[in-house]
């Protein structure tokens, strides 16, 4: 081959690189793709795992460290919370629950400690610090990271995020477990130390989806507020008249969601009920009603039109005891953003990322601390700062003397 030869046969083109940003859009189509399985994987892994919590459900949680923990947060913070009524209703507390990444300071790749070429890879053991760490994907950043993701359940009332439980799991593990995980081990806690407390309500994001979850918070006579992480069948899985929006919500001959009106029937038998818009008043005219008869109805023979009723044992996914569509699933999904606020409080104010900690339990011990400080913040405020103090030192000199 001569010098100035390119190396490549006559009247053919030489492939030229990708761009960076057409890189990056691979990368990105690919974590989506990644994301989509893991989803699914998720919720398998989900149903094995609520099925081994609900054949342990009369024990009692495992004495470890989170639970001690989880105990001392209890006792010293969240029943006098309570106290000072900061909580809202403890017989029907509404909570909200998320995950957020924990980076650790440990390098994921290991130290050496053979005798090999620096320059070459090798399969020699390595020394780990942090060896209960896994790489994971932060979903918000789209990087991978070495670490841990810890997941909060936590009540918002009044402009205020106070922490009920924490769990620090590794990198690689997903909301869904996660938060069953939390949840599970918050009710056998509140069932022994706490028997007033009672929680009526889970909010949380569609990574949570799952009717492995939705099962697993009916058997605990929770309500779930989670949205559908895919749109929901295009009918009723039993009952194929009715058809149902990307939300799961019915639909009028006319293709507009009908409106959620209460329940029908008595005791274990009621249903949400679903109205057709013109019916509800929601709409002053049917789509499908002549321009010469503004008062047509597709249903003359009922006074408010067809109406539907579905039933959450079928399907609890798909068909919520609170309506979707509802208002008041509107106005308590807005709760959903105060665990966020409470894990960002964490990592920004309280500078949870630069402890640089290489252990477990020196980062579970840190979150329950800033758990602790959250809810007493949430006293000090209650109070005037100068009477908190006063009232303190007078406290000590009684000690004192």
């Amino acid at each position: 081959m001569s010098p100035g030869d390119s190396g490549t046969e006559p009247g053919r083109k030489k492939k030229s690189k990708p761009s960076k940003s057409r890189r990056v859009r691979r990368a990105r189509r690919a974590a989506q793709k990644n994301k989509a399985r893991a989803h699914l994987i998720a919720q398998g892994i989900t149903e094995r795992l609520v099925q081994q919590l609900q054949e342990a459900r009369d024990r009692g949680n495992p004495d470890d460290l989170t639970e001690r923990l989880g105990r001392i947060l209890l006792e010293c913070a969240v029943l006098e919370s309570a106290e000072r009524g900061l909580l809202g209703d403890v017989s029907a507390l509404i909570t909200t629950g998320d995950g957020s990444p924990l980076p650790t300071a440990a390098d994921g790749h290991g130290k050496r400690v053979c005798d090999c070429d620096e320059s070459a890879r090798c399969d020699c053991p390595r020394v780990y610090s942090d060896p209960d760490a896994a790489w994971g994907w932060d979903h918000y950043r789209e990087v991978y990271y070495y670490g841990y993701s810890f997941y909060e359940v936590s009540v918002t009332s009044e402009g205020r995020d106070l922490p009920l439980t924490i769990e620090l799991n590794p990198a690689n593990e997903s909301d869904h477990t996660a938060s069953v995980k939390a949840m599970d081990r918050l009710h056998k806690r509140l069932r022994s130390h706490a028997p007033s407390f009672g929680i009526d309500i889970f909010i949380a994001d569609a990574g949570h989806d799952s009717l492995a979850e939705h099962r697993f918070h009916q058997s605990w006579s929770v309500r779930p507020v989670i949205p559908l992480a895919n749109k929901a069948p295009a009918s009723h899985p039993s009952r194929g008249e009715v058809s149902l929006s990307e939300r799961g919500v019915p639909l009028c001959q006319a293709g507009i969601e009908m409106v959620p009106w209460g329940s029908a029937g008595r005791g274990s038998r009621r249903r949400p009920l679903f109205l057709c818009p013109v019916g509800a008043k929601k709409r002053a005219r049917c789509p499908l009603a002549p321009a010469e008869e503004p008062e047509w109805s597709c249903r003359p023979d009922l006074k408010r039109g067809p109406a539907v009723t579905v039933s959450p044992e079928e399907d609890p996914r798909l068909f919520p005891q609170i309506p979707r569509n509802s208002e008041r699933y509107q106005e308590l999904y807005r709760l959903r953003s105060g665990t966020e606020r409470s894990n960002s409080l964490k990592k920004g104010a309280y500078a949870l990322p630069s402890c640089r900690h290489r252990r477990w339990s020196f980062w579970l011990i840190r979150l329950y601390l800033a758990a602790l400080l959250q809810h007493a913040r949430a006293w000090v405020a209650e109070l005037d700062a100068r009477r908190f103090v006063a009232q303190l030192l007078g406290e000590v000199q009684e000690v004192a003397a």
